[in-house]
């Protein structure tokens, strides 16, 4: 097996470093084939910081926690500067994330310490960035905002980083309804990514200028730069939903209510398949708004009503997870000083150590499962199913993968509410893992949706097995959640001999469940 060089290696790490912006994707695929062949844990921090900064770009928190625990103290202990002062910056964030004010300001003071020491100046900028972003999005303070962008400023050293620093100080501007400035700002980060053909950039822009000439009224520009950004957008990834429902928003101050409540439907319809949860509230309560406008103030209520509900049940399981969070984060600090003083006092370090490692081995499996059912996650499922991919070409034998959605799950919400629907997903977590042998990966795929990778299981026998799957959750006593509830599911398998393409094989199974749901729901197809 070829190995690079140490230097020939920090070179490389480097160079997925400055990939982490624009090519994410990229850079994670590196990285982690990267860890397979090292051996140094100085090099392996080093990685462990570059995943940690692309899972806090992905919102994956709990593994920020796990890869900041595993690179800390080896960065601390072999004085690495440049990467401790990246690392605590990921973790300043997530502390802000995690509503702990103290840490964040804490953490930033010394990487601003250690930025200093060693003339870091893409480290510099991003600090007095992200500080001047706390005071600007908690609108605690904007001349600090202000004061902090300033500072940032003399830093730059990439034009990216000025793009997006006039970005978000046309944000500020615009709060403080100085819009001549912020749209000052907005084009100057415009002609920015223009000059050097980076459609991001350009996208963002075209959005901000968009939600900027809304506020001013002038619905015409609003437009314009609505759909330049969705063209934009289409250079590196899918037109969001988000972008279309700021285009309903639009027809909405235009008083144009018919084709608001058309596109912003469709939006939602796209959030759905997505099963992107965060901006759902805000589309249930834009079409509330068109329908009381069109005097329709029954859909209104019903679309007022369905998004608190979502609202709250995403507040309620988005502070769980951070309080979830907080507490390994801070037991596992805890038992870490608690060690140290024990290596020094006596010898009953082992033990104290071995509840350490139990601690970080529950940072890393909350990192992996979902909270609610227990079944791993769709993150783990991709990164376990592949191997097992990997296993049914190098042997030959059958692979096959279950999707498998519950009948009407949005009714069992908005008849028994979220609570019930929430012990539906538990109970039949529990059928699954009844059901399917140990070695079977069982994941909750998203909202009411499941999936069961099989190894060296041939599609005869996963029917089988999912055909009694299918008839114990049909004639299974319900009635303990709500005496009215009945509750099916719809099947789609797909089995291959030679897994060639993992998401291609999802993808098939997918179109089997939407074939069941076709022909009646409650039913296989494969």
């Amino acid at each position: 097996m070829f190995t690079m060089s140490v230097n020939a290696t920090e070179n490389e790490i480097e160079k997925i470093w400055q990939l982490r912006d624009e090519q994410p994707r990229l850079a994670r695929e590196k990285v982690q084939q990267l860890l397979l062949g090292i051996a140094d844990e100085h090099l392996e921090a080093r990685c462990f910081t570059i995943l940690a900064f692309l899972c806090f770009r992905d919102n994956q928190f709990e593994a920020v926690t796990e890869n900041v625990y595993k690179a800390k103290e080896i960065l601390e202990t072999t004085e690495d500067k440049l990467w401790l002062a990246r690392l605590l910056g990921m973790s300043a964030v997530t502390h802000q994330y995690l509503g702990d004010k103290n840490m964040f300001f804490a953490l930033m003071q010394k990487v601003l310490k250690l930025a200093h020491e060693i003339n870091d100046s893409d480290r510099l900028f991003g600090t007095y960035h992200d500080l001047a972003i706390y005071y600007l999005d908690s609108r605690e303070d904007f001349k600090k905002a202000l004061e902090h962008f300033e500072k940032a400023k003399a830093y730059i050293t990439e034009y990216h980083q000025e793009a997006f620093l006039y970005l978000n100080l046309g944000r500020l501007y615009a709060l403080q309804g100085n819009y001549d400035f912020a749209q000052s700002n907005f084009h100057k980060a415009l002609n920015l990514g223009k000059s050097h053909e980076n459609q991001r950039i350009i996208s963002f822009s075209h959005e901000l200028l968009s939600w900027h000439y809304l506020a001013i009224q002038d619905f015409e520009q609003a437009l314009s730069h609505n759909q330049l950004c969705k063209e934009a957008r289409k250079h590196y990834d899918n037109v969001l939903a988000e972008d279309e429902l700021q285009l309903a928003e639009i027809y909405y101050h235009m008083q144009s209510f018919d084709q608001a409540l058309l596109v912003a439907l469709s939006a939602l319809e796209s959030l759905d398949k997505e099963k992107f949860q965060s901006y759902k509230p805000k589309a249930y309560t834009l079409i509330s708004q068109i329908y009381k406008a069109q005097k329709n103030y029954e859909q209104a209520l019903t679309y007022f009503e369905q998004g608190s509900r979502l609202e709250k049940a995403l507040n309620t399981e988005e502070q769980q997870k951070k309080q979830r969070t907080l507490e390994l984060i801070y037991k596992t600090e805890q038992l870490k000083q608690e060690a140290r003083l024990l290596e020094e006092k006596n010898k009953e370090l082992e033990g104290y150590v071995k509840r350490l490692e139990e601690l970080n081995e529950q940072v890393i499996e909350l990192s992996v499962r979902d909270p609610l059912t227990g079944l791993y996650n769709r993150r783990l499922l991709f990164e376990q199913a592949e191997n097992y991919c990997k296993l049914a070409r190098r042997y030959g034998k059958p692979l096959t993968v279950a999707m498998i959605d519950i009948d009407h799950f949005k009714q069992v919400n908005d008849k028994f509410l979220h609570k019930a629907g929430d012990q539906v997903l538990v109970l039949l977590a529990d059928l699954m893992q009844a059901h399917f042998r140990e070695a079977d990966l069982i994941a909750r795929y998203g909202g009411e949706e499941f999936a069961v990778v099989m190894p060296e299981t041939s599609l005869e026998n996963a029917v089988i097995a999912c055909e009694r799957l299918r008839k114990t959750i049909e004639t299974y006593d319900w009635s303990i959640i709500h005496p009215e509830l009945r509750v099916t599911s719809s099947f789609g398998l797909v089995s291959q001999v030679v897994c060639e393409n993992l998401e291609e094989l999802f993808s098939l199974a997918d179109k089997q469940l939407y074939k069941a749901k076709e022909l009646g729901r409650n039913r296989l197809a494969f």
